[in-house]
């Protein structure tokens, strides 16, 4: 039987090591869309070939985040340092991912003051908080492109930032610690669900390192992530002890999620998937499902009101308003529906880090073999296992579907997509977790750390 799990580690490793050398090989030539170019969209490459300097940026990060990771892995083994260590890691993210932005032509200053870039700051130089929420309505035709398809609430994260520094490179910063703080989260739902620190701490050092999210530092969709994995997160401890406040407080944040940014709310469908799990093992009836929904709608409607009654904010006005400029847009940009269906497929699968999403689809393969509660041919100890892994990765693959068939994006997935990217460390964690040994995990993030420095050194994702 162990023969025989080697045997399979060795191959995932050989799969991804081979799929990874492929795929960089396939941006370096140049041959890899990033986008389509019948569908109007196209991030592009640079006129010029990529050199050396890149390869040894990541032959020197490479084995000093590793070693740190290795020895932060022993610490956490032993039960030492937990809450030190995620701090140390927060704060380290941010310096290895400008450390591999530092090929990038733009800096974060750049990018934070570019209307063309980034819309949401220059509201904050010529209105006031209030008068930018009152006035919203009347304004929102006359800002610029980014705000006009977007809700109010990247601009007031920006009144925030502002509270803080007038420093937008500082500001750079802070959305990077901010973007990072999401994996805080993800780090404690990963050990509810899968259960372990070791997993969760995996899960963690991924999810610093998704290529997307480092592709587009210091956009604000890079901070979406800290808003939908703290709504899952709130979830996640009422299903633990099922008490009304936390479903009233998970409507509340659920509110400003959708002030922020409304997509997110599309993850809708993994709480549906551990809501079915809890059902399914009794842990929850439907009585206390209902009782949940209405306290969820109660907290989203109080603050929905409360924002209304004192700024004059009518948010789902906003929203529909967005919506209408965004369905214009598209008619605009010819961005027609079917031709977007398989490349923004395309497009995530390979940005959402390709080495997370192969483990993603090795794990659908793992439910194949799925009965009575335990994974067929892995061996588990002989003890029944927590299944919330696999409903995750389920309903993920559902959220994927739907999202995509829906059609609300065309194109530009780098960058909307990435609240969708940070559950994959999760699912790719979980199917590690089914091997023998950390070799495969290692791979895994040294391949992240190979497309993010070839890719950012060749496409231009983000151009004030």
């Amino acid at each position: 039987m162990p023969q025989r799990i080697i045997s399979k580690t060795t191959k995932v490793n050989a799969i991804l090591i081979i799929a990874q050398l492929l795929l960089v090989y396939s941006i370096i030539a140049k041959w890899l869309e990033f986008g389509c170019r019948k569908g109007n969209w196209v991030y592009p490459y640079s006129v010029k070939d990529i050199d050396a300097p890149p390869f040894i940026l990541f032959l020197v990060l490479t084995p000093i985040i590793l070693i740190l990771v290795h020895l932060s892995l022993r610490l956490i083994e032993k039960q030492k340092g937990e809450l030190p260590l995620l701090f140390f890691w927060l704060f380290m993210g941010v310096v290895f991912q400008n450390a591999f932005r530092i090929f990038y032509p733009f800096s974060l200053h750049d990018i934070i003051t570019s209307d063309a870039a980034n819309s949401f700051y220059s509201p904050t130089l010529n209105y006031s908080p209030y008068e930018f929420l009152k006035n919203f309505h009347t304004l929102i035709p006359l800002l610029p492109l980014h705000v006009r398809t977007n809700m109010p609430g990247k601009v007031l994260f920006y009144y925030f930032l502002k509270s803080i520094t007038d420093d937008p490179q500082i500001m750079g910063y802070i959305i990077m610690l901010f973007s990072n703080a999401g994996g805080l989260f993800l780090y404690f739902i990963t050990k509810k669900l899968l259960g372990g620190k070791e997993a969760a701490f995996q899960a963690f050092i991924l999810y610093l390192f998704i290529p997307a999210k480092i592709f587009f530092l210091p956009i604000l969709n890079t901070v979406s992530p800290f808003f939908i994995l703290s709504d899952f997160f709130l979830f996640l401890i009422f299903l633990e002890n099922q008490k009304k406040r936390f479903a009233f407080i998970l409507g509340v944040l659920l509110y400003v999620t959708f002030l922020f940014e409304p997509l997110p709310m599309g993850s809708g469908i993994l709480f549906i998937g551990l809501l079915l799990n809890n059902l399914i093992r009794r842990e929850i009836d439907l009585r206390e499902i209902i009782g949940m929904v209405l306290y969820v709608i109660l907290g989203f409607l109080s603050l929905y009101f409360l924002v209304y009654i004192f700024f004059g904010l009518d948010t789902m006005k906003a929203f529909i308003y967005i919506l209408k400029d965004l369905q214009d847009f598209f008619v605009r940009a010819r961005r027609e529906y079917t031709i977007w269906i398989f490349h923004n497929l395309k497009e995530f699968i390979v940005t959402a880090g390709f080495s997370l999403s192969l483990l993603f689809l090795f794990n659908i393969s793992c439910l194949f073999s799925y009965k009575k509660g335990e994974l067929k041919g892995i061996d588990r100890g002989g003890q029944p296992q927590p299944v919330s892994g696999d409903f995750v990765t389920v309903s993920f693959l559902f959220l994927l579907i739907i999202i995509d068939l829906l059609g609300m994006n065309r194109g530009e997935v780098t960058r909307l997509w990435i609240f969708m990217a940070s559950f994959l460390p999760i699912i790719a964690v979980d199917y590690l977790s089914k091997l023998d040994g950390k070799s495969p995990f290692y791979v895994c993030l040294g391949g992240l750390f190979l497309q993010i420095v070839v890719s950012i050194s060749l496409v231009g994702f983000v151009i004030p």
